[in-house]
């Protein structure tokens, strides 16, 4: 089993955002954060992609969980919605990971994972729902181009965001109509 639970979640990385933008803070603090019923229940990747299902469910006053669930088994986020101007926005986190039966090897294991947090816009319309991630891609040219006007650090040719919340929010709205920002939304319709 702990072959596959990183086979796994290498898989739902891969079939959830491709190269995900990566942020050390979350987008979504406890005040802004919102419920939208609408988000409950399980939804199903479209028809031209690889299937998988998402699972919303309601932890506490204003939070979710995920659980996305794929061929090879699941894996489970927290996930968090705000409003940013006229845009619903989810921000991700992990919530599990791989275990062994060795408590001190996982104490090891973790003390060297920093979770971080994907940024999604989602649309949400009765039966249907749209995620446009972080585009990767236009991060790292904005970053290459020396115009990426937000905390980020390079490592290993990869671009985390590292801003606080507030500049995570501020960045976003100041680009909202920016399309080149969002990937192309993976498309979902509601499992009944």
């Amino acid at each position: 089993m702990r072959i596959r639970i990183p086979a796994i979640c290498f898989t739902a990385a891969l079939l959830l955002m491709g190269c995900e933008v990566r942020s050390l803070r979350p987008l979504v603090s406890d005040k802004d954060a919102i419920f939208e019923p609408a988000l409950l229940g399980k939804w199903v990747s479209g028809v031209d992609e690889p299937k998988y299902t998402m699972e919303f469910s309601k932890i506490g006053e204003k939070g979710y969980e995920l659980v996305l669930e794929t061929q090879n088994g699941a894996i489970h986020f927290d996930a968090r919605l705000a409003r940013l101007g006229p845009s619903l926005f989810l921000d991700l986190s992990p919530r599990e990971g791989p275990s062994t039966e060795d408590r001190d090897l996982d104490y090891f294991y973790y003390s060297h994972v920093i979770p971080t947090h994907s940024i999604a816009r989602i649309v949400l319309e009765k039966n249907t729902m749209s995620l446009a991630w972080l585009n990767y891609d236009a991060i790292k040219s904005l970053c290459s181009l020396g115009q990426l006007d937000i905390g980020h650090e390079v490592l290993d040719d990869d671009v985390i965001l590292t801003a606080d919340t507030p500049d995570l929010q501020r960045f976003l709205l100041q680009h909202e109509g920016d399309i080149s920002l969002l990937g192309n939304p993976d498309e979902f319709k509601r499992l009944e």
